[in-house]
């Protein structure tokens, strides 16, 4: 059995999926794989994953095909989804409904297994991650593909756009094509979907209504030389890609002086002994995400990759008790 298979059905059987986490020898024997495959299952790298479910596929004409968008008569409509973080599990019906009844599906995914997925579905996609191209700067590849969407909308075409996590969350091309298909009179909504923020907070069991949360992306972050609350949790976004503009066609860390640049500048709010973690959510159903906790004096000292996030603890404070908040909040509406 091919690895492309085995995680298909594993990822649709929650009981199977709660199986292989108490015994995934057991499960993989079941289904035949071979010592390789089971070995690149185990290894909990979902590049490698990827690489292999790429490898199984690669003559799929979905990979690279441009679908021919011919003019039609009815009025054109842009929906854009989210497929979740992890395969499967978390496309919503809604979603579904949008992918299975459009005239043609552009896809934007961090795993292959998804497109595979959506290719079942709708037979009419066409993935746009081969906009992206080695030492390609990354907005121009977002023109692009705003302009593939918004003109193949107004060709008169029911478009969906499947977006890997949350469609609006760090997704600018998303935002943009559907406020020039508006811009035309014509129909364009997005629908939501888990990000990697909820996945984080899960993951790590942080709840970010306790101290209050900040939210950056980790270049804009440095180069604005962004003020922050400590007492309140902060989360960096593409720590593996600081100071980069254009595209690497690796899964590794982009840009690793980009990365000390941060760190120093973290010490400067925290200093060099604080504890952070750095995230990576699972994917495929037989990973676990990648959680370190680790000083930030030793965070070019671990292996981080492009898709990694950073997630800063808020500094512990004294907390008012309730008595205290209700003697604030009565002077304050008494003022």
């Amino acid at each position: 059995m091919k690895i492309t298979k085995f995680l298909s059905k594993i990822s649709q059987d929650f009981q199977l999926i709660d199986e292989f986490e108490s015994n995934p020898k057991q499960i993989m024997n079941k289904f035949g794989l071979s010592e390789k495959q089971q070995q690149i299952i185990l290894s909990n790298d979902q590049s490698m994953i990827s690489r292999a479910i790429i490898n199984e596929n690669y003559k799929k004409r979905f990979w690279s095909f441009n679908l021919p968008v011919k003019k039609s008569t009815k009025e054109g409509r842009l929906v854009v989804v989210g497929t979740g973080i992890k395969y499967f599990s978390q496309l919503t019906n809604e979603a579904l409904y949008h992918i299975k009844n459009a005239d043609i599906v552009y896809s934007l995914q961090a795993d292959p297994l998804t497109v595979i997925l959506l290719h079942k579905i709708n037979p009419n996609i066409e993935t746009l991650n081969n906009l992206y191209g080695e030492k390609k700067i990354r907005q121009k590849t977002y023109s692009e593909i705003i302009t593939k969407i918004v003109n193949t909308v107004k060709a008169n075409k029911s478009v969906c756009v499947a977006a890997y996590g949350h469609p609006g969350i760090y997704a600018m091309a998303t935002h943009r094509a559907i406020e020039n298909v508006r811009k035309l009179g014509l129909y364009a909504k997005m629908l939501p979907s888990v990000s990697a923020e909820d996945s984080l907070y899960a993951d790590l069991n942080i709840d970010p209504g306790e101290n209050g949360s900040q939210s950056y992306e980790a270049t804009q972050f440095l180069l604005h030389k962004k003020k922050i609350d400590v007492s309140s949790l902060l989360i960096l976004w593409q720590i593996g890609l600081v100071g980069i503009m254009d595209f690497k066609n690796t899964s590794k860390n982009w840009n690793p002086e980009g990365l000390r640049l941060l760190r120093d500048y973290l010490q400067s709010f925290y200093g060099k002994d604080y504890s952070v973690y750095i995230y990576e959510a699972a994917v495929f159903p037989v990973c676990k995400p990648r959680i370190e906790k680790v000083k930030l004096c030793e965070l070019t000292d671990i292996e981080v990759t492009a898709n990694m996030t950073m997630c800063i603890p808020a500094v512990e404070i004294t907390k008012k008790k309730n008595e205290d908040i209700k003697y604030e909040f009565d002077r304050m509406f008494t003022n």
